[in-house]
């Protein structure tokens, strides 16, 4: 029986009830987000991150056992300090290592041609789009490693420590910044307490750059404005503005 649904845009996500217990359904439009998914779940299972309970995989649909466990946007707004954790977990992904992993190349080019969607819609001014031009033919990752590729706090379950990763079919090998750029875009829309505070947590790691970590900013800014269904686009706009500034 189905309870509710959880997600959709690239996949959907529904909640159901199967023999008296909660259970989550994914269901994948592209094969190549299936695979990728399917695989990284193995490759985090087996460096002992916690995934939640795989019980049927099947062809574009995974069936996993309900996380019953709040995520870390619920977790984050009642303990602000606890952010603390997902940097932990940031700080271990540099662990994980498989040759089966994904490699992402440079998104360079993607962000150029999104900045030129929003120009084209009125969206940007031509000031802004070569700001964005600018940042992205700049753009030369110095450090790859593992990253989720979705790494908001919504994606993370727990509260006093990390019971569960979900939303893995963008994980592989890619530019950590990216993480850093995604976990604070969450974070902060949670509580403005965690603009400057992450900022000078992520110094500490050892691949943060200040420029990478701005075009991550950009590019996620851009992508979402290009979204036909984006809420309040007028303040994603301002924000974009205050990230190039």
């Amino acid at each position: 029986m189905l309870i509710k649904k959880l997600y959709q845009n690239y996949n959907s996500v529904n909640l159901y009830e199967e023999d008296s217990r909660k259970v989550v359904k994914k269901r994948f439009k592209e094969k190549s987000c299936w695979e990728n998914e399917t695989k990284t779940l193995e490759i985090l299972k087996k460096h002992g991150f916690p995934i939640p309970g795989i019980i049927k995989i099947d062809y574009l649909e995974n069936t996993y056992a309900f996380v019953d466990e709040p995520s870390f946007n619920r977790t984050l707004d009642l303990h602000p300090e606890k952010v603390n954790i997902l940097i932990g977990l940031l700080n271990s992904f540099s662990n994980i290592y498989s040759e089966e992993l994904y490699r992402f190349s440079n998104r360079n080019e993607k962000l150029i041609k999104e900045s030129e969607k929003l120009f084209d819609k009125r969206k940007i001014d031509l000031f802004l789009l070569n700001k964005l031009a600018k940042l992205a033919y700049s753009y030369k990752p110095e450090f790859l490693g593992f990253t989720h590729g979705d790494f908001r706090p919504v994606n993370i379950f727990g509260k006093d420590d990390v019971r569960a990763i979900i939303d893995t079919e963008f994980c592989g090998i890619d530019d950590p910044n990216k993480d850093l750029a995604y976990l604070w875009i969450g974070a902060v829309s949670i509580n403005k307490y965690f603009n400057h505070y992450l900022k000078e947590k992520f110094r500490n790691l050892n691949y943060f750059n200040d420029k990478l970590f701005t075009f991550w900013q950009a590019y996620f800014h851009v992508m979402v404005m290009n979204n036909p269904r984006i809420k309040n686009p007028k303040m994603w706009k301002k924000n974009l503005e205050q990230i190039l500034s």
